[in-house]
């Protein structure tokens, strides 16, 4: 399941609903750190942008504005080599809050 506020959030790009469900998907399996390297992550997403640069450049974008719709600091680290995930409790993210009863 994900939370069909976030993915409302990001209607306006198909990159980044491709990475919002890409990344509940590969978070909610972790259990330690993964690196992903920039040449697996521009297959995935960015076949068509020629210039790892330009792809690295527009990937962290991309990313930059998704963690902007959580509260909570998404658990990745960009470097020069790729993309870090961190285990964390997918949850906390991509599940929507059960209604409180009153």
């Amino acid at each position: 399941p994900i939370d069909i506020r976030a993915l409302s959030a990001v209607s306006h790009s198909a990159k980044q609903i491709d990475m919002l469900l890409w990344l509940a998907y590969r978070l909610k399996s972790l259990n330690r750190r993964y690196l992903i390297r920039w040449d697996k992550l521009q297959e995935q997403f960015g076949a068509s942008i020629a210039r790892p640069r330009k792809f690295r450049e527009s990937f962290a974008q991309d990313l930059k504005e998704l963690g902007e719709i959580f509260e909570k600091q998404l658990p990745v680290s960009i470097s020069e080599t790729g993309l870090t995930l961190f285990p964390c409790n997918p949850a906390d993210y991509f599940i929507p809050p059960k209604p409180k009863l009153l």
